[in-house]
């Protein structure tokens, strides 16, 4: 081999040396280090957190941290409550979720308990009131136009006789109903809907 190839072959070497060892640096100095999330859900709501034996942290209800380290150890005290400590293994790919409910060791305690499990009950029920609401306005839009109440009919939305999210129920005059069914009908064009879409349950009154 000539003087030059060698030259070609050993430049080569070295730059292919020198290219592992920038990588490698690279990925020992400067790659972004994990992330660790763990939310956590306490009862009662108001608290304080500890993650390793550090500094507390004001918590209330429901709250997201990130970590560096996948193992900790969490701390959640408030006066009138027993301690909880516990050490948890934390995912990088996905949340860690944590219901932690503290025991009372007063009355004290114990009333702070029952005023969070009440409210945070009367709170559930509100939050899952208005998602169903928005779930029946988004699947019938017709439930916004309703009660409707006209000379000759009324209309109102209710419960569904075919499993259905809601019927709408029309009040007719027993003894003539065809004109109040059929100014109905004429509203419900009026308004963009086919009655032929809808249960419609009627009431002769």
């Amino acid at each position: 081999m000539s003087k030059h190839a060698n030259t070609i072959v050993l430049t080569l070497f070295f730059l292919l040396v020198a290219g592992v060892l920038t990588v490698g640096a690279y990925f020992l100095f400067f790659r972004p280090s994990a992330e660790y999330q763990v939310q956590i859900t306490t009862l009662p709501e108001d608290v304080l957190v500890y993650f390793d034996n550090g500094d507390p942290i004001g918590h209330t209800d429901t709250a997201t941290y990130t970590l560096e380290d996948s193992t900790v150890t969490i701390r959640v005290e408030r006066l009138h409550f027993d301690a909880y400590e516990h050490t948890h293994q934390l995912s990088p790919e996905r949340v860690t979720e944590l219901d932690i409910e503290l025991v009372p060791n007063s009355p004290l305690g114990e009333e702070i308990r029952m005023d969070d499990d009440y409210f945070a009950g009367q709170a559930q029920a509100t939050d899952d009131y208005w998602d169903e609401l928005q779930n029946l306005q988004a699947n019938n839009p017709i439930y916004d136009q309703l009660p409707e109440e006209q000379e000759l009919f009324q209309a109102y939305y209710g419960i569904s006789q075919e499993d259905n999210d809601m019927a709408v129920h029309l009040v007719l005059d027993a003894e003539d109903p065809e004109p109040g069914r059929e100014a109905f009908n004429t509203w419900m064009e009026e308004i963009g809907e086919d009655p032929a879409d809808h249960e419609i349950i009627e009431h002769l009154e």
